[in-house]
């Protein structure tokens, strides 16, 4: 990462505390995918916004620990977990959160929800695309380090 995109995640990271306070929920593309890119760029050794970078990560975690025992015992407390799931892991790993109960939780769950064809039902009112599908597969392919 490198170039414009380096000056692009300071604002993207402002627009995700916003989206928690007025919804209540995180979003993936207003919250996770400026934490991802924050977490990368701070790996790299960029400048990044400390104090959003944890505030984002509190609140994704202030919604999934109290999911966290439903998610065990396969609950469908989270909605469309099947997006939302590899989102919130990716966005953890990429800010160096390590594997916890939380963590085992989601992926309980998710593994627990694939269908025997490798996909999953989509609960979510979505056309299924095969540009969906194929990245849904794609996002477990992907290496997580919080998922030990």
């Amino acid at each position: 990462m490198g170039g414009k995109w380096v000056h692009v995640i300071p604002i993207l990271q402002k627009g995700g505390p916003e989206v928690f306070k007025q919804r209540g929920c995180v979003l993936c593309h207003n919250n996770m995918l400026p934490a991802m890119g924050a977490g990368t760029a701070r790996k790299q050794g960029h400048k990044t916004d400390e104090v959003a970078i944890d505030r984002e990560q509190k609140s994704l975690l202030s919604l999934l620990k109290p999911a966290s025992e439903l998610l065990i015992e396969n609950g469908d407390n989270i909605p469309d977990l099947q997006t939302t799931a590899p989102y919130a892991l990716m966005a953890l790993a990429a800010q160096g959160y390590r594997p916890d109960t939380v963590t085992d939780a989601l992926v309980h769950n998710l593994a627990n929800k694939q269908n025997v064809d490798g996909t999953w039902s989509i609960w979510a009112v979505r056309p299924r695309s095969r540009m969906e599908i194929l990245k849904r597969r794609l996002f477990l392919c992907a290496p997580c380090s919080c998922t030990g």
